[in-house]
């Protein structure tokens, strides 16, 4: 899942804060006319500005997430990857494991010495 700004939300406000922007040019430019009260005008200005941030904003702090696609994972073909290892297998000896039988019982250790473990295997080993 990627999450991305709203775009749409975004293109609509940074649209509004043009079209307010072009509303305060002109209402500077024909307030010497006196057609209409100016602070309608600077009312009318600031709410669209103000509305066009304000979704602008909104396009980043609330982002659209998307659902990507994604490719299934090749499933491995365990023939073709262990065929070259058939060879050097025995077939006599597959018969000879034994497998260890679970059980709940430990067996005991006897305390001794931190080392008396490797020196029975160094002895075992010669």
């Amino acid at each position: 899942m990627v999450s991305r700004p709203n775009f749409k939300l975004m293109r609509f406000g940074i649209g509004l804060f043009i079209f307010g922007t072009v509303i305060g040019l002109t209402n500077a430019a024909v307030r010497d006319f006196e057609l209409f009260p100016q602070a309608y005008g600077k009312l009318v200005f600031m709410a669209i500005v103000a509305s066009g941030l304000l979704l602008l904003a909104t396009g980043f702090l609330f982002p659209k997430k998307q659902y990507k696609k994604r490719k299934p994972s090749p499933k491995p073909n365990l023939k073709t990857r262990t065929a070259p290892l058939n060879e050097q297998l025995n077939p006599e000896s597959v018969n000879d494991i034994n497998f260890p039988i679970e059980t709940n019982e430990l067996e005991p250790v006897p305390i001794g010495s931190v080392t008396e473990n490797t020196t029975r295997n160094l002895k075992n080993a010669n």
